[in-house]
């Protein structure tokens, strides 16, 4: 993919997140902060795994659903971006912390290359775990990342943390 199609397909990712329906009375924005990420069951030594990622996203929540895009330094020093939506449900609230459980469904974009193949646009999806505490102004989710063949071989638990924007 040449580079400015990279440019226009961010571009209408970003342009599509920031579209979301503002006319909702329920509805919030939140900057996300990726962050560390836990590989499990792999072949790939850990030592050649980085498991800091940082990186920028926003997410649109509703009452019912959320759509979330980011881009962020993945586990193979790449970098790579999500765009997608999920519904959480709460679980309850323990000490002052609710915890909701849900899933992230999208599409993610990697660096990797197969052969001669390069896959860079992936279809996504994975159940996530969230804590907020503040009242949800802060925001701790665990994202579970299922391996895929050809595609995640080294699957884990990608974690990142989201504070709620002023209105």
């Amino acid at each position: 993919m040449n580079i400015s199609r990279k440019f226009s397909v961010i571009a209408s990712l970003i342009s599509m997140l920031a579209a979301a329906p503002a006319v909702q009375a329920d509805h919030e924005w939140r900057l996300t902060v990726n962050g560390v990420s836990r590989h499990f069951d792999t072949d790939t030594p850990r030592s050649q795994l980085n498991e800091v990622n940082p990186g920028l996203g926003l997410e649109y929540h509703t009452s019912d659903w959320y759509i979330a895009g980011a881009s962020y330094i993945d586990s193979y020093d790449c970098r790579a971006g999500y765009l997608g939506a999920g519904e959480r449900w709460q679980l309850g609230q323990l000490a002052g912390i609710t915890l909701d459980v849900g899933y992230f469904a999208g599409v993610h974009y990697r660096c990797l290359e197969y052969g001669d193949t390069q896959q860079n646009f992936v279809p996504a999806a994975f159940p996530t775990l969230t804590a907020g505490a503040f009242g949800d102004l802060v925001q701790l989710t665990a994202g579970v990342v299922p391996p895929v063949p050809d595609i995640i071989e080294d699957p884990g638990v990608a974690f990142s943390l989201s504070i709620r924007l002023p209105d």
